[in-house]
């Protein structure tokens, strides 16, 4: 066996006031999400992220502004 491939992924856990759907995780860039119900996390699809994604891109922007270059 033969390791071919090594990515980092820093996930983010994100609690919303949504009554149905309080729980999401997702990648430092928003880009891949999902939601946890019944105890496991399932996918959620583009568009029905997409305001959830603008507002955590926005948070992490705000998040990480004033730090230096290259820094989390």
């Amino acid at each position: 066996m033969k390791i071919t491939d090594v990515t980092k992924s820093m996930t983010y856990y994100i609690s919303t006031d949504d009554p149905n759907f309080p729980d999401y995780r997702t990648d430092e860039f928003g880009e891949n999400w999902e939601n946890y119900l019944g105890g496991i996390w399932n996918p959620v699809f583009y568009p029905q992220n997409k305001e959830l994604k603008e507002l955590f891109l926005d948070w992490r922007k705000k998040e990480y502004e004033g730090r230096e270059v290259g820094t989390l």
